[in-house]
């Protein structure tokens, strides 16, 4: 029922895109936010997370348990509507759709200004390979919190709550700062909740790409992004694609330091579609894989 359940919300999230993205997921980051402006600021915030965290988680277990009880079907049904709130992000595909129709028309401020919305922030960015390499690292990311984190969270936790949960902090990060500054605690629960899917997700970037350039910029670049966790994606990322990202940006008024991940080629337009391509290649990867872990517990039991 696991992967049924994957399966069928991400073909949802395929046909229905213009329904995807308005009511729950909305109402998971108004939900995240609100306890990220009562919970950060106090001493105790990183418990609180944790204890939330495991209340949505089981509530979210809960109901699908008694669902299921009740009828399979409607287990199966509740499990595809929480994925089908959680998996993918329409605002974040949308805005990576408009910065590479941008550029594909060279139309260079256009995109910019794409980027900037998608950023939450203002970011001089007046080169249109500056803008590729930028909008390259945030689909890195965005497909690994919006997809791959969500995924691996519903697959190791019994039903959905584990997907909900981990979407709940997920969907603050789209609107985190690029660097500096010290992390809240619900940055620093979510990295406590990625250190092993992030590392997952790199390994998957790793085997569809270029698995070589991938470990090595891995194992030597990581760490020397403000947040490890997104480096090790990012740094996977651009060496399994064969690109260079990171550098220094202009955002919010100020130089942001960033350090170079990556390696070969310098980033540009074209290598935008490409970008989409290494993502689909590691999403079929990982449901092939689950679906080989499914077949042999099938056959074992």
């Amino acid at each position: 029922m696991t992967l049924l359940a994957l399966l069928i919300a991400l073909l949802l999230t395929r046909l229905l895109p213009s329904r995807h993205g308005a009511d729950l997921p909305r109402l998971v980051e108004t939900v995240g936010a609100r306890l990220a402006a009562v919970l950060d600021g106090q001493a105790y915030a990183v418990v609180a997370w944790w204890l939330v965290l495991g209340v949505v988680g089981g509530l979210g277990w809960l109901v699908s348990a008694l669902l299921r009880d009740i009828h399979p079907i409607l287990g199966l049904g509740f499990d595809v509507a929480v994925l089908y709130g959680t998996l993918g992000s329409a605002r974040d595909t949308a805005a990576y759709g408009l910065v590479h129709k941008a550029l594909q028309e060279d139309d260079v401020p256009g995109a910019a200004r794409a980027l900037s919305r998608w950023m939450g922030g203002e970011c001089a960015l007046n080169d249109a390979d500056q803008i590729a390499r930028v909008a390259i690292e945030r689909a890195l990311l965005s497909a690994h919190r919006n997809v791959f984190g969500v995924s691996f969270w519903f697959v190791l936790m019994p039903g959905p709550g584990g997907a909900l949960a981990y979407a709940l902090l997920a969907s603050l990060a789209r609107d985190w700062p690029v660097a500096g500054g010290p992390a809240p605690a619900s940055w620093r629960v979510l990295d406590s909740l990625d250190w092993l899917p992030a590392r997952m997700t790199a390994l998957a970037y790793s085997v569809a790409g270029n698995f070589e350039d991938a470990a090595y910029c891995w194992r030597s670049q990581a760490r020397q992004w403000h947040n490890e966790i997104e480096g090790i994606l990012i740094s996977s990322g651009a060496g399994a694609l064969g690109v260079k990202l990171g550098r220094p940006i202009q955002c919010g008024g100020r130089t942001v330091s960033r350090p170079e991940l990556g390696v070969g080629a310098e980033a540009c337009p074209d290598l935008l579609q490409s970008a989409v391509e290494l993502v689909w290649r590691t999403l079929v990867l990982c449901l092939a894989l689950l679906a080989l872990f499914s077949v042999a517990g099938w056959v074992s039991g």
